[in-house]
C-alpha cells in the first residue's frame, strides 16, 4: 500500500508538470523527506546487508518466521536508523567526492 501511494504521489506531481501545488511542493521540500532521499541508494544498500546478515538471522533463531507485529515494527525503525547512519557516513565519507569528479566526465 505503501508503495502504491508513494507511487500514485510521483507520478501526480510528475504530471503537474513542475507546478505542483503548494501542499505537495511543501512536502517535497519536507528537510528530512529530502534528506532520505539524499541518502535513499546507500539505505536500500544498507538496509538489505543488515537484514540478510543481522537482523533475519536473529528474528529467525529468537522468533521463528513471523515475529510478533510490535516486534516487526521495532525491528524495521531500527534497521532504517543504522541504515540511515550509514547511509550519511558514507555519503559523507566517499560519494560526495566521488560526485565531485562528474565535471571532468561531462559531456560538451
Amino acid at each position: 500500500m505503501l508503495a502504491a501511494s508513494s507511487s500514485a504521489f510521483v507520478l501526480w506531481a510528475a504530471m503537474s508538470g513542475g507546478r505542483a501545488p503548494s501542499g505537495a511542493a511543501r512536502l517535497l521540500s519536507f528537510a528530512p523527506l529530502r534528506s532520505v532521499g539524499r541518502y535513499s541508494y546507500a539505505i536500500y544498500i544498507f538496509h538489505n546487508l543488515l537484514h540478510q546478515l543481522v537482523g533475519e538471522p536473529w528474528l529467525m533463531a529468537r522468533f521463528g518466521k513471523l515475529p510478533p507485529l510490535p516486534i516487526a515494527f521495532v525491528y524495521a525503525l531500527v534497521v532504517f536508523a543504522v541504515s540511515y547512519v550509514a547511509a550519511f557516513c558514507s555519503y559523507h565519507a566517499l560519494e560526495k567526492h566521488f560526485l565531485k569528479l562528474k565535471r571532468f566526465f561531462e559531456r560538451g
